[in-house]
């Protein structure tokens, strides 16, 4: 069993989404991060970068996880699925998971803080940011990449969060909505 503690946020719906995808039992324990309960001593002692989302496998020796990108490839390393075996394959997936990581996470994370949150306020300032968080190719590692397929974790991320015009991310996958359901 997994015990994941998490919030509603991108980060933290990636794991959901590879859960679901996984077939994985797990538990949600959702963290307030008005609250901040991601700082307190129980917390921290999962991650001491008092950031969600982390997971904890009972199966491991009640093992903690924590960064997404991190618990991504230990649960496809862990059930053998969704991160090739071989050289090239798995360089291949890394390079897409940890361009996703800090590219299209970093950048869109900004992009939707500015046009939520300060929407008018941003300004000439924070328009390199706007731009580039619109121009990053969602659907190149389906292109980029075929021999790895629908089985690689940076296909599975381009698949599950897709932009609209308006710079958000959409969820595209049938089985990514079931995680809400487990909030």
């Amino acid at each position: 069993m997994i015990d994941l503690y998490t919030a509603a946020t991108p980060n933290g719906y990636k794991v959901s989404i590879l859960l679901e995808e996984l077939q994985l039992p797990y538990h949600v324990f959702p963290v307030n991060l008005m609250e901040r309960e991601q700082k307190q001593e129980d917390f921290l002692a999962l991650n001491p970068n008092g950031r969600i989302p982390v997971i904890v496998d009972h199966e491991n020796d009640q093992l903690p996880v924590f960064e997404s990108g991190a618990i991504l490839v230990y649960l496809a390393e862990k059930t053998g699925k969704f991160l090739p075996k071989e050289m090239k394959g798995r360089s291949q997936v890394m390079q897409w998971l940890m361009f996703q990581m800090g590219g299209i996470g970093p950048m869109q994370g900004q992009a939707h803080v500015f046009y939520r949150y300060a929407p008018g306020h941003s300004g000439k300032k924070h328009e390199p940011v706007l731009a580039s968080g619109r121009s990053l190719p969602f659907e190149t590692s389906a292109t980029a990449s075929p021999a790895i397929g629908l089985s690689s974790l940076s296909e599975g991320i381009s698949l599950f969060f897709q932009q609209d015009r308006q710079g958000l991310l959409l969820i595209q996958k049938p089985a990514a909505g079931h995680f809400h359901d487990r909030r």
